[in-house]
């Protein structure tokens, strides 16, 4: 008999067709996404995984012994399966119903199960010690569409990736917060990879048990997207042309490790490119294609035939070729504007000449532009520049001009002194960060996003829906960013303790008169401190009580979640403190005792600082990079 181990109470939603094509993703709003059952499968000892994925998903969970063994009825729970008993009828479940996730711990040996592999849905590979639950939640909330960095990125006017050119990313990972500065996407060259064999040779093609390692160990240390590309001999790379299969064997686990991007080169037989296409999920297809001959040309009929052929598969064009003078740089721009202005609706266009006399068209290509660093130890393509080079020369050309920026109030206390949608900003009332465009000066509020990726660090963003959170202020002002990050996870009923909630922000949101309607009130998902620092020792006793209700629902998830982040987090509740300065007391440290994994001003500031400069600035500065300029290392 299976046994239940119930964390939350959620209703069950609706049964929802599992779609090719990408769904809804959330702007502000947390998306639905895929609502189909999450079956979690599971290794020899593993058990606890299960209830990490439901205590992130905050869902309750239950052990079954087969697929046959789900029902309708467990919508809203997460279902573990162990290996030997998923193998016996994966191939046989009702995948409008259920997604299948094998969950392999890399400590139990490499490759997974292949069978299981390939059956599955999605595979989430993860290491015991250290486990990164932030990595987790990430993969689960993007492979069930509650998170998109895509729908982000094609609207802001410049985007970058850094191409890790590096045999082992190992050897990346210490310098990965400095290398990705300014990138919005991090490439893995899978060709580039060297996997040692035991004579002290290295194989000719990395293993698909060697390259899941080496994208979880990235994936593990980064919160860029990552771009999963598979470059063959005749375009800069070093995998064979004479097995088209293999490319759909990489390029389909790639989307099954929930990769954000993979890169599909078009040169492959079309049947390969459209089941990819079809079965990317929410993973994104860049069609690329690539030309050393020398011989291309912009203007010629072949381009717009190469465009119209890569967009029929493909999220994202990307044209990269040789050239032999500087005037082809002024031809691709010419086709860029055709196609943009000829396919107002169609895919975007990343293109670019490479070569020294190419540069130029890096500078001016505005889609996903591949840079360089030098840290790295090769470039990727002959001509490749850094971001820095890049913002040089568009600095240069007078397409960068020098930006002033300005802070009003006490701005060198806080954390953004280390670094020189209006709607929001409406609604809450309150503006932390003005723009110029076009001579008009733009309030926005960074403030609450940088809230709203705290909370959902460690927590899809599903977790929070229809939950209720209790927030603390002295006033309606400190508390509106709050309480606009909350709603944004379609937070349920949010109770207030100081003040009363006004205008646009009040509706669901209910004050605490007295200690009775406290008592009244169901384990809360989250608590948020918006109080002074001298005031924010009151939090204490809220904490104690609400880790002391409902104990017995504490259960094996906590537990078993607790022992493989060696502690910290998996608590199925989330305390803020946004207290800066020297305080009364310890409420983080309260908060994490009685069980709450707890995030300080430190977390909501990096995270504000990210989204104030990509207001600012319109470019990237990775959350771990920012801890580690304030004097604190993630690692």
């Amino acid at each position: 008999m299976a046994t239940k181990q119930l964390q939350t109470a959620q209703s069950a939603p609706t049964p929802t067709r599992p779609k090719s094509t990408n769904g809804v993703i959330n702007g502000t709003k947390a998306g639905t996404g895929d609502t189909r059952i999450v079956v979690i499968i599971y290794g020899q000892g593993q058990e606890k995984i299960v209830s990490v994925f439901a205590d992130v998903l905050g869902k309750p969970y239950r052990l079954a012994a087969s697929f046959s063994q789900v029902g309708s009825e467990d919508h809203g729970t997460v279902i573990g399966i162990h290996t030997s008993d998923a193998k016996a009828d994966i191939g046989a479940r009702n995948r409008m119903l259920m997604v299948a996730i094998n969950a392999h711990c890399v400590n139990l040996g490499m490759p997974p199960d292949v069978d299981l592999s390939t059956a599955s849905d999605y595979e989430f590979l993860y290491t015991e010690q250290p486990f990164f639950r932030r990595d987790l939640s990430r993969f689960i909330a993007f492979t069930l569409g509650q998170i998109s960095h895509h729908e982000a990125l094609i609207t802001k006017p410049r985007t970058y990736f850094i191409s890790t050119t590096f045999p082992d990313v190992r050897t990346a990972l210490s310098n990965l917060d400095i290398l990705s500065v300014g990138s919005d996407a991090v490439e893995i060259r899978v060709d580039l990879l060297k996997e040692p064999l035991p004579d002290g040779t290295y194989s000719s093609v990395p293993s698909l048990s060697y390259v899941g390692e080496q994208v979880m160990l990235l994936r593990q240390r980064t919160e860029l997207p990552i771009i999963f590309t598979t470059r063959c001999t005749r375009e800069n790379g070093r995998f064979p042309m004479d097995n088209p299969d293999l490319y759909y064997e990489y390029l389909y686990r790639a989307i099954q490790w929930g990769c954000e991007y993979v890169d599909v080169e078009v040169w492959l037989p079309e049947d390969i490119r459209r089941r990819l296409y079809e079965l990317r999920g929410n993973s994104r297809i860049i069609s690329a294609f690539h030309d050393f001959s020398g011989t291309f040309k912009w203007p010629s009929p072949q381009a717009q035939a190469i465009f119209q052929e890569s967009r029929k598969y493909g999220d994202i064009v990307k044209m990269i070729t040789i050239i032999n003078s500087m005037s082809e740089n002024y031809e691709l721009e010419y086709f860029r504007s055709q196609i943009k202005a000829n396919n107002p609706d169609g895919p975007p266009l990343s293109a670019v000449n490479m070569g020294q006399l190419g540069q130029l068209s890096r500078a001016l290509n505005t889609v996903f532009s591949p840079i360089t660093h030098p840290l790295l130890p090769i470039v990727a393509a002959p001509g490749q520049m850094s971001a820095a080079e890049i913002n040089g020369a568009l600095s240069t050309m007078g397409q960068l001009p020098k930006k002033n920026i300005y802070a009003i109030g006490s701005f060198r206390s806080t954390p953004q002194a280390t670094f020189f949608e209006n709607d929001a900003a409406r609604t809450i009332g309150a503006v932390d960060t003005i723009v110029v465009r076009d001579n008009t000066f733009i309030g926005d509020n960074a403030t609450w996003k940088g809230i709203r990726a705290t909370l959902t660090r460690d927590f899809a963003p599903s977790a929070y829906k229809d939950r209720a959170a209790i927030i603390l202020s002295s006033n309606g002002e400190d508390a509106a960013s709050v309480i606009f990050a909350l709603r944004s996870l379609n937070i349920g009923k949010i109770y207030t303790v100081g003040f009363k909630a006004h205008g646009p922000l009040a509706a669901g949101v209910e004050p605490f008169t007295s200690i009775e309607s406290v008592q009244r009130v169901d384990q809360p998902f989250a608590i948020i401190s918006a109080l002074s620092p001298e005031k924010s020792h009151l939090v204490q006793p809220l904490l104690r009580h609400f880790s002391n209700t409902n104990r017995s629902n504490s259960n094996l998830a906590g537990t078993a979640a607790a022992s493989m982040n060696g502690g910290n987090g998996g608590k199925g509740k989330v305390f803020v403190d946004l207290a800066n300065g020297s305080r009364k007391g310890d409420p983080l440290a309260v908060a994490e005792a009685s069980g709450w994994t707890a995030y300080g001003v430190a977390d909501t500031s990096a995270f504000t600082t990210v989204e104030t400069l990509r207001l600012l600035v319109g470019q990237n500065v990775p959350y771990s990079f920012v801890r580690l300029a304030s004097g604190r290392g993630l690692y």
